[in-house]
């Protein structure tokens, strides 16, 4: 005997026959109670009523029997069940107050109610609403009450929320992104980075830089909108990202003539009287003198293209290839420095007179076209063909002592030759008919200065 009411079963019932689908014997009172048919395996029930599990998710099915679900507020009731979740059924509520935690990601807060646990009874309507921090933005909320379908639209910051149970509610905020175009003017390029425009976050920091074309400078960093540079006049920079923007490298002919030898350096300024030496200045340069002066890099001179007389004697030189644009050269001196390589002397057709003796030059095939040269020494090198020289027609004094030259007779066409010293190179090589043809251009051309040479002559 007794009595059930307000009461259900939901699954598999398994008991004495007198047993209806809830619990006790079929011998007591149940009354406002269902037993679910679906799950429980069963089509009669000495208790309760059978109801199939689409009636057990809807509230009318318990509604209609008298459960409530409602309470009196006016009075200080407070219901007794409630139904929510994605599979619903009567929950007792007991005092019918519930709990909701409200939280925020790094980034922004709750401002309504605000972040921390509040006490709701049961089926409380509110309003919550996500504030982000300056540079954040809102995205959505998350947690358990999202997940049980009481927030109204978790993608807006400001939203209504049913209490329908305890939860958890957390609101994500983040960090604002902008987009950053990188570029250029003429004369010049971006080396970092490689894309021309993306996406950063607030307060990025973009290593950024430039690198101009041949005779043109890195003048500035051009900005616009959101963007700050570090060092607006520093090719290596830093973008620091504060919103939409975009930054321009933007580049200037060079006009300071870049001399990176001190030594050339002070020459040059000491001949033009300036210590502010110009691209467009050093062209008033005619004549330069630096000898014994430790100079090694060349750097720079290519812009003194009127130069017509240069010494640069007992340096430290290896490289001449900036030597290579003074095309109005006709005095060259380069003796006793450390040069291999003469190549760049081949443009230089106004030559006249050459020096470079004691170097270290093999190859003087760059002689071939300088038409106008009439002295040339080459003592203390490694020359070992002289076949250039044939191709120097006003050539009339040739120093080519101490080298490895075997071969004379390219010299025995040249008809003005008037001095040809050939100490110290193997001769001992040249054929008698060499020799015969050397003698006829010397007893031709009285070239007795010759015998410097330590050789005679044999028919």
């Amino acid at each position: 005997a007794g009595q059930i009411s307000q009461c259900y079963s939901s699954g598999r019932v398994v008991g004495a026959t007198d047993v209806g689908g809830l619990i006790g014997s079929s011998s007591g009172a149940v009354e406002s109670s269902f037993w679910e048919v679906d799950t429980s395996v069963r089509v009669f029930s000495a208790g309760g009523v059978g109801r199939y599990s689409s009636q057990m998710a809807e509230a009318q099915t318990f509604l209609d029997a008298g459960w409530d679900f409602s309470g009196n507020p006016g009075q200080g009731v407070d219901p007794v069940w409630y139904m929510a979740g994605l599979q619903p059924r009567p929950v007792l509520l007991g005092t019918g107050h519930f709990s909701v935690n409200a939280q925020s990601s790094p980034g922004g807060g709750v401002i309504e109610p605000g972040q921390g646990v509040y006490d709701y009874v049961h089926g409380t309507v509110l309003t919550v609403q996500a504030q982000p921090d300056p540079h954040y933005h809102f995205v959505s909320w998350s947690g358990s009450i999202v997940e049980q379908g009481w927030l109204s639209d978790p993608n807006v910051a400001a939203t209504s929320l049913q209490v329908l149970g305890h939860g958890h509610l957390l609101a994500i905020f983040a960090i604002d992104r902008h987009t950053v175009t990188i570029g250029h003017a003429d004369h010049g390029k971006i080396s970092e980075p490689k894309e021309s425009s993306g996406v950063y976050a607030y307060g990025a920091q973009i290593p950024v830089s430039a690198v101009p074309d041949d005779r043109y400078l890195f003048s500035h960093w051009q900005t616009e909108g959101a963007v700050v540079v570090d060092h607006v006049t520093n090719p290596n920079a830093l973008i620091h990202v504060l919103g939409d923007g975009a930054v321009y490298a933007q580049f200037v002919l060079q006009t300071k003539a870049y001399i990176p030898d001190p030594s050339l350096r002070a020459a040059i300024e000491a001949a033009l009287g300036t210590q502010d030496v110009t691209m467009t200045g050093m062209k008033a340069l005619t004549r330069l003198e630096v000898p014994d002066a430790n100079v090694f890099d060349l750097t720079g001179l290519e812009h003194a293209t009127h130069l017509t007389y240069l010494d640069l004697t007992g340096n430290d030189i290896i490289d001449i290839n900036a030597i290579s644009a003074l095309t109005e050269l006709t005095t060259l001196g380069l003796a006793q420095n450390r040069i291999v390589d003469c190549s760049p002397l081949a443009p230089l057709v106004q030559l006249d007179w050459v020096f470079l003796d004691d170097n270290r030059i093999i190859d003087v095939t760059a002689f071939a076209g300088l038409k106008k040269l009439t002295l040339v020494n080459l003592n203390n090198n490694r020359v070992n063909s002289i076949e250039s020289f044939a191709q120097c027609p006003l050539l009339e004094v040739a120093w080519l002592n101490h080298n490895q030259i075997s071969a004379i007779s390219p010299l025995v066409d040249l008809e003005r030759l008037g001095w040809l010293s050939l100490i110290g190179n193997p001769l001992d090589n040249v054929t008698g008919q060499q020799w015969t043809m050397l003698k006829q251009t010397v007893e031709q051309k009285n070239l007795g200065k010759i015998l410097h040479s330590p050789f005679t002559f044999v028919q």
